[in-house]
């Protein structure tokens, strides 16, 4: 009999060791988040130009007495006088108070519920009251400017401040306010808008080899006439240019050049040969102009030997990692001179050796 006790007492302690204890959910914070109106999205894509409406929403309210954000927006955003949603107005009579001027940012917006009366040393005389509803406090319409850069851009919430404008009043069981036993400070959690923005490009912004580039750099005559190595980075021509010596591309560098109707030409001879590019790196060029730019001068003289080897009168593309990509302009009258010797020419106009690559998608190669 008393093992059979036993038996069963250890029975029951191994059940109740192996109880699993249900986990607690933890509780949600109490957040004033700024999403996209119609999706409710925090991350949103939209156009230079776009009017975008947003809401500003308060979710696991714990009893609010006084709300009060910052909305800042970026610079040259514009911003219409949000439109109060009166998610208090079913159960208290909640004062909103926004920025007085639309032009303000941050846009400073506020709710103040009404209920009651309590002495408040900042405000004299108030009148306070305790709400819980959960929603949209307003919505809010901003519009991107016309000239928007592409890029990432936030709407930002904070509360730096204004920290006394948010906050409940203490109150006992029936909701009355307790005198004399001030208030308790609210700290929501804050929750971002992100907008990514396709701005306005300008022309020949759209490398086909790197759509997602923006930002090119304008090369004028002087900047390139001493030739010289062209570090990774997306040009565009703003006139003709005249080179005394090659344009290089080293291996490991990524060029793209946009012509832009504009010319590139070599001033080389049989006594000063070069090429106007020589690569070993990734190089595009493109033109988005209506009328080809030209890339052209180049001149290579194979000095005396018993036998001349002659590559590329414009462009030489050399290396196993080397590419070139020509969507736009024409390449023209590269000129090679092997004297009177035994000569082997290959590519007037462009050289492709050891292993290089030529993906020709457009343009012109002539002459």
């Amino acid at each position: 009999m008393r093992k059979t006790k036993l038996l069963a007492l250890l029975l029951v302690v191994a059940m109740i060791a192996t109880m699993v204890v249900p986990s607690v959910a933890a509780e949600e914070p109490y957040t004033i988040s700024i999403v996209d109106n119609s999706t409710g999205a925090s991350e949103i894509n939209a156009n230079a130009g776009d009017q975008i409406t947003l809401a500003l929403n308060i979710a696991n309210n714990p009893g609010v007495s006084s709300i009060g954000i910052d909305i800042t927006r970026p610079d040259g955003w514009t911003t219409a006088r949000p439109s109060n949603k009166n998610l208090f107005s079913d159960t208290a009579e909640a004062v909103a108070t926004f920025s007085q001027t639309t032009a303000a940012n941050p846009y400073y917006v506020s709710w103040l519920m009404a209920t009651g009366t309590f002495e408040n040393e900042d405000a004299g005389t108030v009148d306070m009251g305790l709400n819980k509803e959960n929603g949209t406090l307003a919505t809010v319409k901003i519009t991107i400017p016309d000239d928007a850069a592409t890029g990432t851009y936030t709407i930002d919430l904070s509360i730096d401040g204004r920290e006394k404008n948010n906050f409940y009043y203490n109150v006992d069981g029936n909701g009355i306010i307790v005198p004399d036993s001030g208030n308790t400070l609210l700290t929501p959690v804050l929750e971002d808008l992100t907008i990514n923005v396709q701005g306005t490009e300008p022309a020949g912004a759209a490398c086909p080899e790197h759509p997602e580039v923006t930002t090119w750099t304008d090369v004028a005559a002087s900047d390139w006439a001493a030739g010289g190595a062209l570090t990774s980075g997306h040009y565009k021509l703003t006139e003709d240019i005249a080179t005394t010596a090659a344009l290089t591309v080293a291996e490991g560098e990524t060029v793209c050049i946009d012509l832009a109707g504009f010319d590139i030409t070599a001033g080389a001879s049989k006594t000063t040969p070069f090429r106007a590019i020589e690569s070993s790196g990734v190089l595009t060029i493109l033109d988005t102009a209506e009328t080809d730019g030209v890339i052209s001068g180049g001149y290579m003289y194979g000095a005396p030997s018993s036998e001349v080897y002659i590559y590329g009168g414009n462009i030489l593309v050399t290396g196993a990692s080397a590419v070139m990509n020509l969507y736009g302009g024409t390449v023209a009258d590269g000129y090679m001179n092997a004297g009177n010797y035994r000569y082997h020419i290959y590519g007037g106009n462009i050289g492709v050796l050891e292993g290089a690559t030529l993906n020709v998608k457009g343009g012109a190669i002539t002459g």
